[in-house]
């Protein structure tokens, strides 16, 4: 499953990186079998190889896939596929890693959440925020997790130095080192007849991450393409009569479409038209959670005005 994952995740980004070249401005795009990438960057970054060392800064995000990673720069939030990865970044945000082998090391910083699927997870470093994490085992000996931690795993390892402030939660048959050592504010044992199983939760979180990056990558497609379309959806109105007027135009096409094209379908001169229909029907329901996204994103950055960076807003 993983391995499909990852090699999904390689082929997205890599793929995205034929699109973006006309979006310079916006984003550093690199593709190759040894790839290391020094100096400051004030954008987004798109990084497909084979060997990957990263001791860059980048001022945005990160998009990583590769077979070997090793990281030691910096960025807002990193979203990472490979085989064997090491993080040493300071990622002021979230990170969401997927792979086989994951190390984070003691000189890491995560200033938010963290969320992982992977074999086996080594974490040397305090975790800010919360952790949720599928795996078989997974380390967190000599760490602090500063709110909650959602584990599930064939195996927990923790000693008398493993700190989480929040609780601890993790299904029942789990085999955890530890425990009664850690210190815990509070802990929850789920039932697996009752709530889905580990493998379950790991494949969903997998699935989650993977959700998140080919949605992006849609979307920066969709920049390429279709280059004012950040400029138009950056002055769509949010006021109360405009949702409204929009909602209601939305749902009369969301029921009406349809019935029209299922009714052409059953005749010769308008059938080609219908199918054509109904495919941009579909691809517009896709796209509309992508587009109101973007426009909420780009409002809560006006809002505590931050810079105008398309990728961000999404």
């Amino acid at each position: 499953m993983k391995k499909k994952f990852i090699l999904f995740i390689g082929v997205l980004i890599f793929t995205s990186l034929i699109f973006i070249n006309g979006v310079k401005a916006d984003s550093v795009t690199e593709a190759g079998d040894n790839i290391i990438q020094k100096g400051s960057y004030n954008s987004t970054r798109f990084v497909a190889g084979k060997s990957i060392i990263n001791k860059a800064n980048i001022d945005g995000l990160s998009f990583i896939a590769g077979r070997d990673i090793n990281l030691e720069g910096s960025s807002t939030y990193d979203f990472i596929a490979g085989e064997s990865i090491n993080i040493k970044e300071n990622i002021s945000k979230d990170i969401f890693v997927a792979g086989k082998n994951i190390v984070i090391d003691k000189d890491a910083i995560i200033g938010r959440d963290a969320y992982i699927a992977g074999d086996d997870i080594k974490i040397n470093s305090n975790i800010t925020g919360t952790l949720r994490v599928g795996a078989d085992t997974i380390d967190l000996r000599g760490i602090t997790i500063s709110k909650d931690a959602y584990i599930f795993a064939d195996k927990i390892i923790m000693d008398k130095n493993t700190n989480i402030i929040g609780k601890l939660t993790y299904s029942e048959d789990t085999n955890i080192k530890g425990l009664k050592e850690a210190s815990i504010g509070s802990v929850k044992k789920i039932n697996n007849n009752i709530v889905v199983k580990e493998n379950e939760v790991k494949d969903k979180i997998i699935n989650f991450i993977a959700s998140i990056i080919s949605s992006f990558i849609v979307m920066v497609v969709l920049f390429y393409l279709l280059p004012n379309i950040s400029d138009k959806l950056n002055n769509v109105s949010l006021s109360a009569s405009n949702i409204i007027k929009t909602s209601l135009i939305g749902l009369c096409i969301l029921i009406i479409v349809p019935i029209i094209s299922v009714i052409a379908l059953f005749t010769k001169l308008l059938s080609p038209l219908a199918l054509i229909t109904i495919l941009i029907y579909g691809i517009g329901i896709y796209l509309s959670s992508l587009l109101v996204s973007y426009i909420i994103g780009n409002y809560i950055d006006d809002k505590y005005k931050n810079k105008d960076n398309k990728y961000l807003s999404l």
